[in-house]
């Protein structure tokens, strides 16, 4: 279904909600998204630190990834049971995941499942590295 909506009206309207909303809706935007949605988000930032915000802001119920959906589903994983969230474009996707995808499926390469533990470590040792990043600014 195409919006019939212009640039200008959808900005007013997004504006609108988030004045509503409140603290209750946080917008969260990735680096690579143009200018006019940046411009409409909370935070801007890559995708494990935008996780890690909206998982940490006890207010957000609402929480609108702009990204593509391995960075929702992220900050899914991260969020509380009182937190939603969504994605504007279920079809966004990572070019690279897809490349990995495809070529997975037509068995040029393997993949190794990593153990639960060796992931568990790895989430620890980012944790501590974006702490002390967060230190020195």
């Amino acid at each position: 279904m195409k919006n019939s909506l212009d640039e200008n009206q959808i900005k007013g309207k997004i504006v609108s909600i988030k004045e509503s909303l409140g603290k209750k809706l946080l917008i969260l935007t990735h680096h690579y998204q143009r200018k006019e949605i940046i411009d409409l988000g909370d935070f801007r930032g890559d995708s494990f630190g935008l996780s890690q915000k909206a998982a940490a802001d006890k207010d957000a119920q609402f929480i609108v990834f702009c990204g593509v959906h391995f960075m929702a589903e992220s900050a899914e994983s991260l969020s509380s049971s009182h937190q939603i969230v969504q994605i504007p474009a279920l079809e966004a996707g990572c070019w690279m995941a897809d490349l990995l995808e495809t070529l997975e499926n037509i068995g040029r390469i393997n993949v190794v499942t990593v153990p639960e533990a060796i992931k568990k470590d790895a989430r620890t040792a980012l944790d501590r590295m974006f702490m002390l990043d967060t230190k020195k600014g």
